[in-house]
Order: C-alpha cells, then structure tokens, then sequence
C-alpha cells in the first residue's frame, strides 16, 4: 500500500444535497409530529447527521466501490419523512447503515426500545447452512419443551427461515463479512416482544418435525442456568495433557486478561506446546492482546497498519479532484515481554465471532509466522469508531479507522482465513464433539514431533 494522496473512495457532496440539508436543518419548526415520539424534522435531522458523519468519517469506501452514498441518502429522506414510530425509524436507520456492509459502523436503539425486545434463551448458529440449536438455557421451559441440541430449526412464528433472514435480517444486520452477517441474523431468528411466547418448528436428526414455543426472557434468565456461550470467564486456563496447555482469552476489554494469563504463565513449567482460543472473543483493547503475545516471541512481530483520513477543505475550494488522503497513524511493533519467553508451537482456534481486537492478535502471530490458525474464517471487522448521539435517544458508531496487514493486505470485509479451515457439522453438535479443538490439538501434536 502507497502513503500519500489518494482518493478514499467516498463521494462528493454537489447540488441538490446541499438543499436537502437546508431543508432537513432550518425547517423543523414548520413540521408536525407523527405517531412517534419524533417529530418529522427530527428524524430528518438524524438521518442527515448520521450521513454526513459518515460522509467525512468512514474509513472503509474501499469495500463498498458500487454504493452512491449521496443517492441512497436522498432515497432514504423519503422513508424517514413517512408516518411511522420510533421503533420503525430506528430499523430505517440501520438498514441505511447496513448498506457500507462494516460490521464497526452501526446504529444501536434507543435503550426503551431496545428494553422490550428479547429473545429466548436459546443459542442458534448456522451450521451447514442451517440455523442448528447449539446450547440453550437449564430452565424448567426449555427441559419440558424437550429441547437438544443439534436439532434443526426451520419456522419461526410459522415462517421458513430463508424468508425471515432475507426479508428482516439481512437487510438491518451491520457486518462487514457474510459469516459474520449470517452469525448476527441466526442469533435474531426469535427476536420479538420481551415476556410473549415465540413458536418455531424443530426437526431432528431422523426428520421427525416438532412445533415448540418458548419465553422470550433471556434477560430474566439467571446466569448459572445460561449455557457457557453466554458470560463466559475472562480467561480458562486447561492442561490438556503433559506440557500442553489450553488458554481460552474470551475477551480483550478487560486488562485483567493480562495479569491472569501472566499469572497462569508464570507458573507453568516444560511447556512443549499452547492452544490460544479466541473463538469468543469478539474484541476490546488490541493492547492487551498485545501483552499476552509479548510473552511467546523471543523478537518484535509487526501490528497492522492503521490509516485514517484526512480532509482538506482548502484542496476542495481550489477545485481538486482529490480532498482526501490516508494519514498512517501507527504501524507498531510487539516487543518481548518477561524474563523467559516461551518460543515453542503455537495454535490459536478461530471462528466467526473473532472479531475487532481479537483479530488484531492474529494479525502478527499469522504475519509473524508465529502460530498456526485453526478454525472458521473471522468476522473480518475492526477499526476504532467514532459514537455520536441520534434523536430519540439511540446511538451510532462509525468505523474511522483502516485496518490491513503489514504487507498491505486487506482483510477487514474478508476476515482472517485460517491456516487450517474446519467448520463444525451438525453431527459434531449432536455429539458434543468441538471438532475445531479437536484438529488443533491434532496439528499441535505434530509440530510438537517436529512434523
């Protein structure tokens, strides 16, 4: 990748949109409320804003080459203006969102929207292209309900799936990949009103189907009978057998993560051989994943590269074509860390929920040579975003920042393809068997015996 001028890829804002905005700015007084808590002026205000700072802010236009974002917000002025609730605004907005397919750049719901949606507490996942059951909750509903996992859901509310993730999810899901677009809709199959009923239909392994209906309260659901996917601990630190060890780091928000791992670390003795597992890691502070790394590499590994924008209005106003240009704002480097650092094989399980910082871990120890990736390809999102406040009282973030290897490979809107694919099947589901696990023990065992 060059450093210095080039174009971002996003558009140029001419003509009839400087109206909009005029419009969409000095008219609020002389429009009326509708059935939502916004008024209509408002809810233009708020698309308007989160335009622009998208226009200005948004790092990743490289991903999106065909979108005319100047276009799709005069098409979107014309839904927000319509009669409609808070609630419906809010979908509105994060279907205009969805459409720069960035799983950092999203809109969130105001919290007394947000507050009366639920699901129930059940894990779906999409497993051979089918929204499979992978854990549910230990509540008295789910056992008499007959819940397994490994059974196959195919209606929710007495709609085929295909049609609820083509029709609601899809469209509304912020995701820079399809693998982690499919992981966020499969979770939403039974998103509904919090405390009512949500009927789906099962099939199981022989084919026999089954009509089930449960509570939406996950959030009513106490945490000891939540499966482990939901809350897992920091860190779990396993002997697997003599001399390996097996450290799931479930996430990277907390700086605690560090003294843990250092704490288990330190204590360990002949090690021959470590499992990193950041398949429920879906992000935090790269820093601290950065700490952990520091103590398997004997020298520097190279970080990504991080760019971010710069305007300059004044290139504009003389009339040249180009505005805009990449500011490389770090391409740092991991030191050693400790008195001792372990320099043995090393294989680090993946999945679709990898995402943001944890995926910044993988980028050095997969640049570096430094492990062996195993698993599903990542979510392929990341970049620091920037939070600003919409009407009604929601949210939005905006990724403003480019993520790419240290050769300038991209995979932010890809994800991290690891070194060695394995997706779980439904029969491993049904047998409780963690198939990724299983091979990265396997291809940690072998370079262990030097093969």
């Amino acid at each position: 990748m060059k450093r210095g001028q080039r174009k971002t890829g996003a558009p140029v804002l001419r003509g009839k949109c400087w109206f909009i905005l005029t419009v969409a700015f000095l008219s609020q007084s002389s429009l009326k409320a509708t059935s939502g808590d916004l008024s209509t002026a408002e809810r233009i205000v708020g698309l308007t804003k989160l335009y622009m700072e998208v226009k200005y802010n948004f790092a990743n236009w490289d991903n999106v080459p065909e979108l005319d974002w100047d276009k799709t917000f005069t098409e979107y002025l014309s839904k927000v203006e319509k009669e409609q609730t808070d609630e419906e605004y809010y979908l509105t907005l994060k279907k205009f969102i969805s459409l720069l397919h960035d799983g950092h750049t999203d809109v969130f719901y105001p919290k007394q929207i947000l507050g009366g949606l639920e699901i129930p507490p059940v894990i779906i996942r999409p497993i051979e292209g089918k929204a499979i059951i992978l854990n549910f909750a230990a509540t008295d509903e789910c056992r008499k309900a007959g819940l397994t996992n490994g059974l196959e859901v195919t209606k929710v509310e007495g709609r085929p799936i295909s049609e609820i993730l083509e029709k609601d999810l899809f469209p509304s899901v912020a995701a820079s990949t399809v693998q982690g677009r499919n992981l966020e809709s499969y979770r939403l199959l039974m998103l509904g009103r919090k405390g009512t009923k949500v009927s789906f239909e099962v099939r199981d392994r022989e084919g026999t189907i089954r009509v089930l209906s449960l509570t939406r309260n996950l959030s009513d659901t106490p945490r000891e009978l939540r499966p482990p996917e939901w809350n897992p601990p920091l860190l779990v630190h396993k002997v697997i057998e003599e001399g390996i060890h097996y450290f799931a780091l479930n996430s990277f928000a907390n700086e605690k993560i560090v003294d843990d791992f250092d704490a288990a670390f330190d204590s360990l003795r002949d090690i021959k051989g470590l499992i990193f597992d950041v398949r429920r890691n879906s992000g935090g502070s790269d820093g601290n994943g950065f700490q952990i790394i520091g103590r398997i590499i004997d020298k520097p590994l190279r970080t990504s590269i991080l760019q971010t924008i710069q305007y300059n209005p004044r290139f504009r106003a003389r009339g040249n074509e180009i505005d805009r240009f990449w500011l490389t704002i770090t391409n740092n480097e991991i030191k050693p860390r400790g008195l001792k650092p372990y320099v043995g094989p090393v294989v680090v399980l993946t999945s679709a929920f990898t995402a943001s910082a944890a995926e910044d871990f993988l980028i050095p120890l997969d640049y570096g040579r430094r492990a062996t990736t195993v698993g599903e390809r990542t979510a392929g999102t990341t970049g620091l975003p920037l939070y600003i406040d919409l009407p009604g009282g929601g949210r939005a973030r905006i990724c403003t920042t480019r993520d790419t290897y240290p050769d300038g490979r991209k995979w932010v809107g890809v994800g991290i393809i690891p070194h060695i694919e394995v997706y779980p099947r439904r029969e491993d589901v049904l047998q409780g068997r963690d198939a990724v696990f299983e091979k990265g023990l396997e291809v940690l065992r072998q370079k262990i015996k030097g093969d």
